[in-house]
């Protein structure tokens, strides 16, 4: 059995492509889908639903192949990156990339073919480095628009302006946790708060400067 493997980063971002792409190779082959959808990158394949599933079927011998579109979907930091791949390979698991054009496994040998894990350390390094240009710039975005006076607005049904809102120092907190990948769950536990309130903050953000970089939304 074939697992393929999907994420986005938003719930509004299309997964269709990456699942196209995937299912068109794989043919008639027995396959399995496996989409984590609104889940950042940042956050690791191991704490992500339908990752666990994935290592899950993989452990119980029901996944002997493993496909991703590309190496940004298994995730954004290197070391988690190859970790999951590795693993993967050890227990005897053949992992193709599809863009990259990666086959992990020599399946002759039975271990880590080293040209693709050469190339796929320094994918890993480039896909985490994007992602904090992509934070870089979002922040620097943020603060141009305050000193052009963007900063302003109300939260429906909330006498605050936007800016105070969102500065309150437990709003500051949660803010921080989401823009590092945390969950709406995993905020939630962690600041001692309602899931509506750190809802409230992520779109009161989202209202003020757009989309945050590889915020996870569910």
């Amino acid at each position: 059995m074939i697992g393929l493997y999907v994420r986005t980063s938003s719930v509004s971002q299309n997964e269709d492509r990456q699942i196209s792409n995937l299912t068109s190779l794989v043919g008639d082959k027995a396959h399995r889908l496996y989409t984590d959808k609104g889940i950042s990158g940042t956050i690791e394949f191991s704490e992500r639903p339908q990752g666990q599933k994935l290592l899950k079927d993989v452990e119980d011998g029901l996944v002997t192949e493993v496909w991703f579109h590309e190496v940004s979907r298994c995730g954004r930091d290197t070391r988690d990156i190859i970790n999951t791949l590795h693993g993967f390979v050890d227990q005897g698991v053949q992992v193709r990339v599809q863009k990259e054009g990666l086959v992990l496994l020599d399946e002759d040998k039975g271990r880590l073919n080293p040209v693709s894990g050469l190339i796929l350390s320094v994918l890993s390094s480039v896909s985490e480095m994007e992602n904090e240009q992509r934070r870089e710039r979002q922040f620097e975005g943020i603060e141009l628009r305050k000193l052009r006076g963007g900063y302003t607005g109300r939260v429906r049904g909330s006498v605050d302006s936007n800016e105070k809102f969102l500065n309150k120092s437990k709003n500051q907190k949660i803010l921080g946790l989401l823009k590092k990948g945390h969950n709406l769950s995993h905020v939630s536990s962690i600041v001692g708060c309602s899931r509506p309130l750190v809802r409230k903050v992520r779109d009161t953000f989202r209202e003020e400067y757009g989309e945050l970089v590889e915020l996870v939304t569910t």
